[in-house]
């Protein structure tokens, strides 16, 4: 079995704060229309733009679950700016592969993450699915 399939496996059926958060400074909900699922992410920054929570709620595939998982381990104590940078090679660098067909599942919670920071920062930028693939 590749190491990939290990990693969303691993984080599948160990979710990490998947709960809806309370106390949040922002939340952001994605959808998927290619394959129905949902996810809503939830973010406390503190006052120098530091991630201290993440958590996500919602309908979410298995993918977009796992991944979100991933993403809650990577994103507590970040910047948001840098934050801001990450896109599909974060998952990969955390050899969270999988085929072309669910690389939008991968990003989805990303994706909230990123549009709800936007949001915070009110710099009125909406990213989409693209924008993470560049």
């Amino acid at each position: 079995m590749a190491e990939s399939s290990l990693v969303v496996q691993e984080y599948y059926k160990n979710p990490v704060n998947n709960f809806a958060m309370d106390g949040y400074t922002v939340k952001q909900e994605q959808w998927n229309v290619v394959c129905g699922d949902n996810v809503v992410v939830y973010l406390k920054i503190d006052s120098s733009w530091t991630v201290v929570d993440f958590s996500y709620s919602g309908e979410p595939s298995l993918i977009t679950s796992a991944a979100a998982s991933l993403l809650a381990d990577l994103i507590v104590g970040e910047n948001i700016e840098k934050v801001l940078l990450w896109n599909y090679q974060l998952f990969l660098d955390n050899q969270f592969c999988v085929s072309y067909r669910r690389r939008r599942a991968v990003v989805g919670a990303l994706l909230a993450a990123r549009n709800a920071i936007h949001f915070y920062i009110k710099d009125w930028i909406i990213d989409n699915y693209d924008d993470l693939f560049e």
